[in-house]
């Protein structure tokens, strides 16, 4: 039986993952019964683009202040912030004087097609 890095065979890590995956699926079905609030309160937006298929994510990011150069953001993000998120990737940031803070999207190519027609 192959094993992945010298631990778990294949299989039993595939199982182990999956059962992870439904146990979450299950949780927020439950929460949603339930009437109680889900747990995505950590980033602003979230959702799904079928043109790239992409699913993003926007943080406010209260860390960095607002007047900092835009280099020195970028910078600062880089090292900071954009640690905390791998693997999404960085696709933009803007300022927000509403939330006096950087909105800050990060995206994640997923293998789906979502697509219903030819084009």
């Amino acid at each position: 039986m192959r094993c992945l890095n010298g631990g778990l065979p294949k299989n039993e890590h595939y199982l182990r993952k999956e059962n992870e995956r439904l146990r979450e699926i299950i949780g927020s079905w439950r929460r949603k019964a339930q009437d109680k609030h889900s747990r995505r309160n950590f980033c602003l937006r979230e959702g799904f683009s079928a043109n790239n298929n992409f699913h993003y994510k926007v943080y406010v990011v209260k860390e960095v202040p607002g007047d900092l150069p835009i280099i020195e953001v970028l910078e600062e993000l880089k090292h900071g912030f954009l640690q905390t998120v791998k693997p999404y990737r960085f696709l933009r940031c803007d300022y927000s004087t509403k939330y006096d803070s950087w909105l800050v999207e990060v995206a994640i190519k997923l293998p789906r097609d979502i697509n219903m027609f030819d084009y």
